[in-house]
């Protein structure tokens, strides 16, 4: 997985032949919020990754935001 300055975009890709599977992007609203350290722009991410032991789950979170996002890994054959 890589990440865009500011993490609004990441892209996933193949481990046996590095072409890419799938791009993700995060939109953001346009508003200011609090922020842990003081108040965040609309261009601000404070994403926080996590992967379990098994890579079939992905976890997004961002503190800025309070938000998280679930991702499930799904083989393709």
């Amino acid at each position: 997985m890589t990440g865009t300055a500011g993490q609004h975009e990441l892209k996933f890709w193949s481990t046996q032949s590095w072409a890419c599977l799938q791009t993700v992007t995060l939109l953001v609203p346009p508003t200011s919020v609090s922020s842990p350290g003081g108040t965040a722009t609309a261009h601000d991410s404070y994403l926080q990754v996590g992967i379990d032991l098994t890579a079939s789950y992905l976890v997004l979170c961002d503190i800025a935001r309070k938000v998280h996002f679930h991702l499930t890994a799904v083989d393709i054959i």
